[in-house]
């Protein structure tokens, strides 16, 4: 093979795997909510034959058990004790699929599994009722970049257990999503082992390598057995760094992802929560070239949670000024803005909706 044939296939393969990203995350935006607001569910009463199940019994706990799975879901935790008083009227109410599963029962056992679909805007307006506050923001895909430190040598991608075990653990439905790319050698080039700090490393080559705003860098230090788990999570350009030990083996290693999970998910909630209380409203304009773009625009806008309503005030062929009512803050607003690409600029007390590029 000439250098010119391997240089090709180089490059085409650096061209599959962006388009590999591309197509996982196309998936990912179409599913993410979908998947946020269902719920698959299982209940298993042991000794059936004493307690005598009967069937609604089981769709009622089956309900109350999945609104209870989804609250803790989207709810920051000191929000979880709000939902004890919601009627079960209610929540029912708010279901816009139920399937039975599953539903087998024997002398000793009853096994009844359940997907509860809930409708995403009755949801919305229940939390919102009773003023709880809570976030259904799906994150765009957080790239993950594992590294490992064994026997004193620092390795990136090669032989990195991480990448066969992350995806493991069933996250379909928490709100932050990720992506682990394979890895080449350009990438292992772009972060010096010999002298890695993890409070110093910039992940921007790979942000803008891979097309993603957010990522997480994880440090594991099979040599230390005190503060051997480091990550620094970035989202929205805003750092988060932790450092905590644990067990590391082949039987913590799935214990370990999930903690790491959680605490990403726990950020991310308190990042994105939802003041269902506060609805404020400020009025923009951002230019426009025809009907169609101002239809793309409202279409955006009107998918964010934090938006509550968008009223038109004034069309031209060039200009659309519009009033937006949201809850939470105005960071908390721009912040969802920069999701879809867009930013507001404040000038002389107006507002200019303007493209984040």
């Amino acid at each position: 093979m000439n250098i010119l044939e391997f240089n090709f296939l180089k490059k085409y393969e650096v061209i599959y795997k962006l388009f590999l990203i591309l197509l996982i995350l196309i998936i990912l935006s179409n599913k993410s909510y979908s998947d946020i607001f269902k719920v698959e569910n299982t209940i298993l009463k042991t000794d059936y034959s004493k307690e005598k199940y009967s069937r609604n019994e089981a769709i009622i706990e089956a309900i109350n058990s999945s609104f209870d799975t989804f609250a803790k879901r989207v709810l920051v935790e000191d929000e979880y004790w709000k939902i004890k008083n919601i009627d079960f009227n209610n929540i029912n109410e708010s279901i816009v699929k139920f399937n039975i599963l599953a539903e087998e029962k024997n002398k000793k056992n009853f096994i009844f599994k359940t997907s509860i679909t809930f409708h995403k805007k009755k949801i919305q307006n229940l939390l919102n009722s009773r003023n709880i506050i809570y976030t259904d923001t799906v994150s765009s895909p957080v790239l993950v970049i594992p590294i490992i430190k064994y026997n004193n040598i620092i390795k990136l991608w090669e032989d990195n257990f991480f990448l066969s075990n992350w995806n493991l653990e069933e996250d379909k439905a928490r709100l932050v999503k990720y992506l682990i790319p394979s890895g080449d050698l350009e990438d292992q080039k772009n972060i010096d082992l010999n002298s890695f700090d993890i409070n110093y490393y910039d992940s921007s080559y790979f942000l803008k390598k891979y097309g993603l705003k957010n990522s997480l860098i994880l440090f594991i230090n099979f040599d230390k057995d005190l503060d051997n788990i480091q990550y620094k999570l970035t989202l929205n350009k805003t750092n988060y760094y932790k450092v905590f030990s644990h067990t590391i083996s082949d039987l913590q290693l799935s214990k370990l992802i999930n903690t790491i999970k959680i605490e990403t998910e726990k950020i991310w909630k308190k990042k994105n929560t939802i003041f269902s209380s506060l609805v404020t409203s400020l009025e923009f304009t951002t230019n426009i070239q025809n009907i169609r773009q101002l239809n793309i625009i409202r279409s955006k806008l009107q998918k964010l949670n934090n938006i509550k309503q968008i009223k038109d005030i004034e069309v031209s062929s060039k200009a659309y000024r519009g009033k937006i009512y949201y809850s939470g803050t105005i960071n908390d607003l721009n912040k969802n803005l920069e999701e879809i690409n867009f930013i507001l600029k404040e000038n002389f007390n107006s507002w200019r909706l303007l493209t984040n590029e």
